[in-house]
């Protein structure tokens, strides 16, 4: 039975604890698991040391670090990590603390329930893209096909949780617009920067981590609950277009397309050449913000259009 550990709760007796373990062996999981496999989860813990432990536990298993995102763009509230043949889920203690608060709304509730659910399909497409994950370093092919595979994770994990989302569709097209805006500054001052100093180096990683890993990531994010909400690619365009106005990030639609055409193949991918379309995708979206993005056997050629 999936082992669920309980970090940084008083407990009065044993009775409680057993008692929220069992509700989720009962009734949260088998709700959540009915269309995705998971047989491969160890565990799922819930701490109040979440950073230590992810930290400690990939150390232990001799596992890459790769942390969490803590910054003015977001906190992460959880985590799945594969160790050999075996999965985990670190998720935040606070997350429990909702769920079993009687003072909780539902929709905190459920905001939780849907947080669970995405790391459970994680695990999920974890089992099903197991070989071609193994194969992916950081580099193939002359493509950065490490960054294409995350950007499908977070876009599979969402839009396979979807029907445990509390919100609407609006909500996912808030956050597309909110991200733009939070980061449209930052990107400024790097390419500022770039101008006065020179460095690529400082420029890739500016604009990798502000512009991708928090804007483009949170458009797949947003993309796979709208996807399998909405249903209609043309109709999740236009519902862009109104409520962006005249803001335009239509540079984003090829990456949209792209996460499409891999899930219409999902899960049967011949290989990682499969995501080749997504990574030239993602970098041809930076020439819409005036940086210029080669990419060559032997690493990038950077610097502004």
């Amino acid at each position: 039975m999936l082992d669920i550990k309980i970090k940084g709760i008083e407990f009065e007796n044993k009775n409680m604890y057993e008692a929220i373990v069992d509700s989720f062996h009962n009734i949260y999981l088998p709700a959540l698991i009915k269309d995705i496999d998971i047989s491969c989860l160890a565990f799922i813990s819930f701490t109040d040391t979440l950073s230590k432990d992810i930290h400690d536990f990939q150390t232990f298993h001799g596992i890459a670090i790769t942390g969490l995102t803590d910054d003015n763009h977001g906190v992460a509230w959880g985590k799945s990590i594969q160790y050999g043949d075996n999965y985990a889920i670190f998720i935040k203690i606070e997350a429990l603390k909702v769920i079993i608060n009687q003072n909780s709304t539902n929709e905190q509730k459920l905001f939780i329930i849907n947080l669970i659910h995405h790391e459970l399909c994680h695990i999920h497409d974890f089992q099903q893209n197991a070989r071609i994950i193994e194969s992916i370093k950081s580099r193939g092919n002359g493509h950065d096909l490490y960054t294409a595979i995350n950007l499908w994770q977070e876009y599979i994990a969402n839009r396979l949780s979807a029907y445990s989302l509390p919100h609407s569709t609006n909500y996912s097209l808030e956050a597309i617009l909110d991200n733009y805006k939070s980061i449209s500054g930052d990107i400024k001052q790097a390419i500022d920067t770039y101008r006065s100093n020179g460095d690529a180096s400082n420029l890739y990683n500016e604009v990798h981590i502000t512009f991708g890993q928090h804007f483009i990531f949170s458009c797949c994010y947003s993309f796979g609950f709208l996807d399998e909400l909405v249903k209609d690619r043309g109709k999740i365009s236009t519902l862009m277009a109104e409520y962006l106005g005249d803001i335009d990030i239509s540079f984003i639609e090829p990456i949209h397309d792209e996460l499409i055409l891999l899930f219409n193949k999902y899960p049967n991918w011949q290989s990682k050449t499969e995501l080749i379309g997504l990574s030239d995708a993602y970098y041809n979206s930076w020439e819409m913000i005036g940086i210029n993005v080669i990419q060559g056997d032997n690493g990038f050629y950077i610097g502004l259009l």
